[in-house]
């Protein structure tokens, strides 16, 4: 306790434990100030599901348009109840009507810009969703393809968007709008993690954190850290996780042939006339 960081809130370590603890095939990684549509609900639902999978299993992600209500107090709050209930119809009459709006997208527009509002609003089926530096969407996954989050990554900064910038760089997945389901954020006093990130020096780590990866991601280099205790045993490893260890050690193979050739040149470069190296 030493280390102020450590007092901070382990999202990533508790997103892990609850991936391994999912029962249903498919997954949706939702922050607890989030409301999921009831067309989510109906999703989970017999031919539905199976609808559900054959997309999911083709590498593909759903993103769910994120919103949030203008009122930040009860009234908010009601709001955001009645349209999860009542489904995209609700939601469009308070997103019209200036009720709802994207979420934050004032504030960083980059985090669910994306999402697209406008388009899900008139959409009568999926519709693709380029990724974008910052993106940080509300997914639907097959849980088989959902990489562990870096668990280095406690408190408030960045640990979804590093998650999304795995997914659609490295591993590959298909980002996909889904046209009538989405989430609505609740209206809640500001959460002290925020503060606590900024005072205790950890946001600085964080960025340098961020920095890393991101060079990581994009040489196809980077395998997230965790703290289970036995790899093998009680956390079996996902399709993405896998993936990502394919990838590198693809990486380190190429590496390791490389140089030995770049050796095995140097020394054919130093035989002299007699055959014997210099």
């Amino acid at each position: 306790w030493e280390d102020p960081t450590w007092s901070l809130y382990p999202t990533n370590s508790l997103r892990n434990r609850a991936l391994t603890m999912a029962k249903s095939e498919a997954v949706l990684s939702l922050d607890v100030d989030f409301l999921p549509s009831q067309e989510i609900v109906s999703m989970f639902n017999g031919r539905a599901y199976e609808d559900l999978m054959r997309v999911l299993d083709q590498k593909t992600a759903y993103v769910l348009p994120a919103f949030e209500t203008s009122n930040s107090g009860t009234q908010g709050v009601l709001l955001a109840n009645k349209v999860a209930t009542e489904g995209k119809e609700a939601m469009l009459s308070a997103f019209s009507g200036g009720d709802a709006v994207g979420f934050q997208v004032e504030q960083f527009y980059a985090g669910h810009g994306p999402d697209d509002f406008p388009r899900w609003a008139s959409a009568g089926e999926p519709y693709p969703i380029e990724y974008a530096k910052g993106y940080e969407p509300y997914v639907l996954m097959a849980r088989r393809f959902v990489p562990w989050y870096d668990e280095r990554m406690r408190g408030y900064s960045r640990n979804k968007i590093v998650q999304v910038n795995l997914l659609a760089e490295q591993l590959g997945v298909k980002l996909l709008g889904h046209h009538r389901a989405f989430v609505v954020h609740s209206p809640h006093p500001k959460a002290s993690n925020f503060k606590a990130t900024k005072t205790s020096g950890q946001w600085e780590i964080l960025l340098d954190l961020y920095i890393k990866i991101r060079r990581d991601i994009s040489l196809g280099e980077f395998v997230p850290v965790v703290s289970f205790a036995d790899k093998k045993k009680w956390c079996p490893k996902t399709v993405g996780a896998r993936e990502q260890e394919r990838v590198i050690k693809e990486k380190l193979k190429a590496k390791r042939a490389r140089r030995e050739a770049k050796l095995k040149a140097g020394r054919a470069g130093r035989v002299g006339r007699n055959g014997v190296i210099d």
